[in-house]
């Protein structure tokens, strides 16, 4: 979900004063963001009980589904997806894994990118902007990367986190 938002101010909507001019003009846009996980797909390292040629540049096998990913998961920072669904395939099975494609959702997020600008007529033909800008205005942490590769060290934990928030001030004249 996106929704953007520009509202202006009421406030002394006529600039004909010194003092009208600096207390009216004034706007408040901005971006509100939701988002469910990304899908994420189990896969193992070092293993290839198929003999797919994996090991060799042909990309991460898949262990077996034991049970759903999502059901009772934590959604900790350590712990994000349960973590026993998935295991190796037995030793003397020469099979790959049967764990599905897409089946662990990962972390959502959500932004909140607000701005204040604030709009001075100079002449009939120029403007004038300030602006302060927040993006990620309430700091939410969203995660954005889980580890689901099993038999790695971080295995089920998440791993990186979207941008904190960022403040900007900015002043501009357009003729």
């Amino acid at each position: 979900l996106n929704l953007n938002i520009v509202y202006t101010l009421p406030l002394f909507r006529e600039q004909q004063r010194f003092v009208v001019r600096v207390l009216g003009g004034w706007e408040t846009p901005g971006i509100i963001s939701y988002g469910s996980g990304l899908p994420l797909t189990a896969a193992t390292i070092n293993v290839d009980p198929g003999g797919l040629g994996l090991l060799v540049g042909g990309g991460p096998a898949r262990p077996d589904y034991v049970s759903n990913p999502n059901q009772g998961a934590p959604h900790q920072l350590r712990n994000w997806f349960n973590k026993n669904a998935f295991a190796l395939v037995p030793s003397g099975q020469y099979r790959p894994g049967e764990a599905p494609v897409g089946n662990i959702m990962g972390p959502g997020y959500q932004t909140w990118d607000l701005s204040l600008f604030k709009n001075v007529r100079m002449t009939e033909g120029s403007n004038f902007q300030l602006r302060a800008e927040a993006f990620n205005t309430f700091n939410h942490t969203n995660f954005s990367a889980v580890s689901s590769t099993l038999g790695n060290s971080n295995y089920g934990q998440v791993t990186s986190a979207g941008q904190a928030r960022v403040l900007q001030l900015a002043a501009k004249v357009s003729f």
